[in-house]
C-alpha cells in the first residue's frame, strides 16, 4: 500500500509541475494567469519579453557572483541582474564570494531546473503515505502555493530542504551520518542564517559529543561574522518589514493588521505580541508533557518533524518570512499524521498546516469577490491558524528538549552504564 501511495503521489507531482512546465512553454498569458491564481507575481524583465521567467531568485544569487568577480560593489550596484530589477545583494555575504559565476545567469533556467526536480523526487520519500487519507494530505501539501511559489523562484529554500532531508535519511544510520545532519546545519547557516535552528537535533548526542558540536559551530560562526561583519550589517538592513496584508507570515503581521484594523496605538503591537507569545509560551509547556509521551522519538518521521518544527518556529517568532518558507512544514505533516490519532492538537496541526500552505490561494481567490471585510477577516483567520500550528510544534520541541535533557541528565549520573543515546529511543 505505502508503495503503490508513493507511486501515486510521484505521479500526481509529475502531472501537476509537468503541466505547468508546459504551460510556460507554450503561452506567457496563459502562465502569467496561472501564477496570478496562485497569488505570485509574474516576473518580467526587458531581456525575456512578454514571457514570465522562472527562477528568479535564483538568478539573482548567481547574478550576485557574477558582477562582484567583475569589480562590482552587489551590495549597492548589481547591473548583472535583469533590468529593470538590478537586485543587490541581500542574503549572507558568502554567496557573493561562492563561484557560482561558473553557472552564469545565462544558465540559471537549467540550474533551476535540477534544483528543482531533486527537491520533487525527494518529496515522495518525505511523506510515504500509507492511506488514501494520507496520499491526499500529501497530494494538497506538494501542490500548494507555498511549495509552487518555492519551486517557481528555485529559492534557497529549495536547496536547504533538500540538503536537509538527505542529511536526516543518513543521519538514522550512524553518528557518521548524523555529523553530515549537523554539516548540512553550519553550512546552511553560512548561506541563509535560519538552518542553525537544526543544530538543536545535536541535544540528542551524548554530552561529549555534543559539547564538540557547540565549540564547532560556535567557532565556524565566530570567525564567519567576524570575517563579513561590515557586509552583514549592510544586509541586516536589507531584511523586509512586516506587512499586514501580504503573503509574508511571522508572529508581527498579526499585531500590526490588529493595529490597522482598530486604528490602535503604535505601543500596542509590542504589547499584543508579547501577550501571543507569552500565551504560545504557555501552551508549549502546558502540552509538552503529553508529546513527551506519544511522540515515536526512534522514528525517521519524527527527526524530520523535528526539523520542520525547529525552522518553523524559530522563523515565525524571529524574523519576516515569504511564504515560500512555509515548505518546511511539509517536513513536520508526515510526524503530525503519525500521532494524529492520539493527540487531537496533532490532528487540527494538519489541517492547519495545509491552510497555512495554501491561503494565499484562498485569500487571493475570495478578495476577488471585492468585499474589503471578507479579505481583512481571511487575513486574520490565517494568521490565527498559523499561530495554532507554530504553537503546536513548540509544544513538540519543548517536549523533545526536556527529553533530551533527561537523557543527558540519566548519563551524567551513571557513567558506566552503556546507554546509547542514538537513535533516539523507541517507545
Amino acid at each position: 500500500m505505502a508503495g503503490r501511495n508513493r507511486l501515486l503521489l510521484f505521479a500526481v507531482i509529475a502531472v501537476f509541475y509537468g503541466g505547468i512546465a508546459l504551460v510556460w512553454a507554450a503561452s506567457s498569458v496563459a502562465y502569467d494567469r496561472l501564477l496570478s491564481g496562485f497569488n505570485i507575481l509574474p516576473v518580467h524583465t526587458r531581456e525575456a519579453g512578454p514571457h514570465a521567467v522562472p527562477f528568479f531568485d535564483l538568478e539573482g544569487v548567481i547574478s550576485w557572483s557574477e558582477c562582484a568577480r567583475r569589480g562590482h560593489n552587489v551590495y549597492v550596484d548589481n547591473p548583472c541582474d535583469p533590468a529593470p530589477y538590478h537586485r543587490t545583494a541581500n542574503y549572507s555575504p558568502l554567496l557573493v564570494d561562492l563561484p557560482l559565476e561558473w553557472i552564469g545567469t545565462r544558465n540559471a533556467v537549467a540550474a533551476g531546473v535540477v534544483i528543482d526536480l531533486v527537491f520533487l523526487l525527494l518529496l515522495p520519500f518525505v511523506f510515504r503515505p500509507r492511506s488514501p487519507g494520507a496520499l491526499a494530505i500529501a497530494a494538497l501539501a506538494c501542490c500548494s502555493h507555498a511549495t509552487f511559489y518555492a519551486v517557481e523562484r528555485a529559492n534557497i529554500d529549495v536547496i536547504v530542504f533538500s540538503a536537509a532531508v538527505l542529511a536526516i535519511f543518513a543521519s538514522q544510520r550512524s553518528l557518521r551520518g548524523r555529523m553530515w545532519l549537523y554539516a548540512v546545519a553550519l553550512g546552511g547557516a553560512l548561506v541563509k542564517f535560519y538552518p542553525l535552528l537544526l543544530g538543536a537535533l545535536a541535544l540528542r548526542e551524548r554530552p561529549r559529543v555534543l559539547a564538540a558540536i557547540v565549540v564547532a559551530f560556535a567557532a565556524v560562526m565566530g570567525v564567519f561574522v567576524w570575517h563579513y561583519a561590515p557586509q552583514m550589517a549592510i544586509v541586516e538592513h536589507k531584511i523586509p518589514a512586516y506587512q499586514y496584508f501580504s503573503d509574508m507570515f511571522g508572529a508581527g503581521v498579526l499585531p500590526l493588521l490588529t493595529r490597522r484594523m482598530f486604528g490602535t496605538p503604535d505601543w500596542t503591537v509590542p504589547t499584543i505580541k508579547f501577550v501571543l507569545v507569552a500565551s504560545l509560551a504557555w501552551f508549549a509547556v502546558r502540552h509538552s508533557g503529553k508529546f513527551a509521551r506519544i511522540v515515536p522519538w526512534g522514528r525517521r518521521e519524527t527527526v524530520m518533524l523535528l526539523a520542520g518544527a525547529l525552522i518553523t518556529v524559530g522563523c515565525f517568532l524571529l524574523q519576516t518570512n515569504n511564504s515560500y518558507r512555509a515548505i518546511f512544514l511539509l517536513l513536520a505533516i508526515p510526524g503530525l499524521l503519525r500521532i494524529s490519532g492520539r493527540s487531537g492538537l496533532a490532528r487540527w496541526a494538519v489541517w492547519g498546516a495545509l491552510v497555512c500552505l495554501w491561503a494565499e490561494v484562498i485569500r487571493n481567490a475570495l478578495s476577488r469577490l471585492g468585499w474589503l471585510p471578507l479579505s481583512w477577516s481571511l487575513s486574520v483567520l490565517r494568521e490565527c491558524v498559523w499561530w495554532y500550528v507554530v504553537a503546536v510544534l513548540a509544544a513538540i520541541v519543548l517536549a523533545f528538549v526536556r527529553q533530551s535533557l533527561g537523557r543527558v541528565e540519566m548519563i551524567c549520573r551513571a557513567p558506566a552504564d552503556p546507554v546509547s543515546m542514538l537513535p533516539l529511543r523507541r517507545h
